[in-house]
């Protein structure tokens, strides 16, 4: 039972002596680590990941690029039918003369317009391509950098 008394009173004292002026001892600073960068993949503020976009100006270019395909193969096929008459006709007798010029006529007339629509139609599948691509890259990022002076933050998003 000494020794246990003797336990106490040294106790007592280290306790005494650790709070002399009444204040805790303060305990040692933990050590931080250097701060690392943080990534964070954020929508903007009411937007989230389940929010699907419309599809309606893809689907509707892609239906006038099909259609403006469409209209310039038919084009295609009347120029190389009237271009048949007109290779026909070329040593055509007297009384088969009007209908060549007239063959000659509607085949400049078709070729004219399968030119146009062929190009309506290149320019329209590459709007449609640009516009599938940027459906398809609908992302934001938030990055928070930590500096020394504070942080440095950046936003970005697909237009």
């Amino acid at each position: 039972m000494r020794s246990f008394v003797l336990s106490i009173m040294l106790i007592a004292g280290m306790v005494g002596t650790a709070f002399a002026d009444g204040a805790p001892p303060n305990p040692p600073a933990p050590k931080t680590p250097a701060p690392k960068p943080i990534e964070v993949v954020a929508e903007p503020v009411g937007a989230s990941n389940s929010v699907q976009h419309s599809l309606v100006p893809q689907l509707s270019a892609t239906g006038l690029t099909g259609g403006l395909l469409a209209a310039t193969v038919i084009s295609w096929m009347k120029y190389r039918e009237y271009a048949t008459h007109v290779e026909r006709y070329e040593e055509a007798d007297q009384a088969h003369i009007p209908i060549a010029r007239a063959a000659a006529v509607n085949m400049e007339k078709w070729e004219r317009r399968t030119l146009v629509l062929g190009g309506a139609t290149v320019v329209s599948a590459g709007v449609t391509t640009f516009l599938w691509l940027r459906y398809n890259q609908r992302k934001s990022s938030v990055s928070v950098q930590p500096e020394t002076g504070g942080a440095s933050v950046s936003y970005v998003r697909a237009f």
